[in-house]
């Protein structure tokens, strides 16, 4: 395995690239926050290695195309997606598997879809107790029109993953996104605030992503792009010190982090941790559930 979510991104997400296309600015509200500080304690003594099992999370794929059916997501993209999905998450032992077959939403006004339409489009399609992820030609943000390359929610939000086409298949968009509903904050967390993480690691169980493997990051790219922090090596050039004055060394591989999207190839092994830990706790209630049972009768044999 290669190197180490306005409302939340309702987690709306910002992606920074070359293109302007915003990276995601993930934000809890407060009552999800609240769970998480709670359960802050739980998920840093998680051990995934204790009792290990392979946790089966459900997806539901919507591709959304022109109302005449034109455009949309390859639907041969789809496998591909779950490949790189699953490739990173094995490490949590977490494996997503398709629920049903791809709902198509034939309907030209989503097809560029803006996030002061997801109300209406999702309380139609939405699969119950499943993720799901929508893929649309574009993704804006609400009356600012900002493009965006996709969104999440943290727990406690709707099971619901809404990415850019193009996005969807850079390879680490989608994971990040998956990351953030399995409870990962950006590995610059805070930074901008009153409690950023030091880089000598003194805070780093409460700052940050409030994981101690994961050096503490600045934010590494700006609306401008990422060409002053990142290079095209993947090495982080930036000079910003944390408030001890020490230069801050952050990964810029780390797929949490707004680094160039070609340069996110990495998870740590907390990560993976915390992962785990919320695939369990946070979202066990998923299921997949496509067919419809004749009978109740515990000894029958079509009984579930």
């Amino acid at each position: 395995m290669p190197k180490k979510s306005f409302l939340i991104c309702f987690v709306l997400c910002s992606f920074f690239s070359f293109s302007q296309t915003q990276e995601c600015i993930t934000t809890p509200n407060q009552k999800q926050l609240d769970y998480l500080n709670q359960t802050r304690s739980a998920r840093q003594n998680w051990n995934m290695n204790i009792n290990r099992v392979v946790i089966n999370l459900p997806v539901k794929h919507h591709i959304v195309r022109e109302s005449n059916g034109t455009g949309g997501l390859d639907p041969n993209q789809i496998p591909v997606i779950m490949g790189v999905m699953n490739t990173y998450f094995a490490n949590a032992s977490v494996s997503f598997f398709d629920c049903g077959a791809i709902n198509y939403i034939d309907n030209s006004n989503y097809y560029n879809f803006n996030t002061s339409n997801e109300a209406i489009l999702c309380a139609a399609n939405d699969v119950s107790n499943v993720i799901n992820i929508y893929y649309f030609n574009s993704v804006t943000s609400g009356s600012s029109g900002s493009l965006l390359c996709g969104y999440a929610y943290y727990p406690g939000g709707p099971d619901r993953v809404m990415m850019n086409n193009s996005c969807a298949l850079n390879g680490s968009t989608l994971t990040h996104e998956l990351g953030h509903y399995l409870s990962l904050y950006h590995t610059h967390n805070g930074a901008t605030g009153s409690n950023p993480e030091l880089v000598n690691g003194t805070n780093c169980t409460t700052a940050g992503d409030e994981l101690c493997d994961t050096p503490a990051d600045p934010t590494l790219c700006a609306s401008s792009g990422c060409a002053n922090y990142v290079n095209t090596s993947c090495v982080y050039t930036g000079t910003t010190t944390d408030p001890n004055g020490q230069l801050y060394t952050p990964d810029p591989t780390n797929i949490m982090s707004y680094s160039r999207k070609s340069c996110r190839t990495f998870l740590s092994s907390g990560q993976y941790n915390r992962s785990n830990y919320s695939a369990i706790n946070d979202r066990g209630y998923l299921n997949c559930n496509t067919n419809v049972y004749g009978c109740t009768d515990s000894l029958a044999a079509n009984y579930n």
